[in-house]
């Protein structure tokens, strides 16, 4: 798989950017260290932040070695990281977090005072409520709903007001039994 990234004042004839490997930030308890990884998973859902041109929040799909390798590890054929690029440099992502299950979905919390939070649909490990901190090193899940009895599939805030708590209610909705939940995370 490779990125590629046009700049519509140039045209469209040629990318600006084309990557082909992804390095992944690693923090090491002191140190960012750059380890790089092919695009082997095809890209599932970005989304510009709302309130910070500088961020863009991208989930992937793994592409299986094998249908029989497929079968046997269904669950782990799916990445898990939520890749956060600045687009100004979209050779590397300034962060990651590992959030368990395929990565279906991710929406930034429409509220400004939560602008650090970003749902996830985690396929086969429910949703995900995440604070990605801007520093990179502190990501990390806040919150989890796993009431749906099928493949996590679509996820969204509300955009009213957040509650008296800070929680806003979020959507969620599952692919094979046709669930919606409304929950408040």
């Amino acid at each position: 798989m490779t990125l590629k990234a046009w700049d519509i004042r140039a045209g469209f004839l040629s990318p600006a950017i084309v990557n082909r490997r992804c390095c992944l930030p690693i923090y090491d308890g002191h140190n960012l260290i750059y380890s790089t990884i092919r695009w082997d998973a095809g890209v599932t859902c970005i989304q510009s932040h709302p309130f910070d041109p500088n961020q863009i929040a991208v989930g992937r799909y793994a592409l299986p070695l094998s249908v029989k390798l497929f079968i046997q590890l269904e669950t782990r054929s799916y990445d898990e990281t939520v890749r956060i690029f600045d687009p100004r440099n979209l050779l590397r992502p300034v962060s990651g977090l590992s959030v368990g299950g395929g990565v279906w979905r991710v929406k930034w919390c429409p509220q400004p005072e939560r602008k650090t939070d970003l749902l996830v649909a985690c396929m086969h490990d429910g949703f995900k409520v995440t604070r990605i901190s801007d520093a990179g090193s502190e990501n990390k899940i806040i919150q989890e709903f796993r009431e749906h009895e099928s493949l996590a599939y679509g996820v969204d805030w509300c955009h009213a007001k957040a509650k008296r708590n800070g929680k806003s209610l979020v959507g969620s909705c599952s692919f094979y039994d046709h669930k919606l939940h409304i929950w408040s995370g």
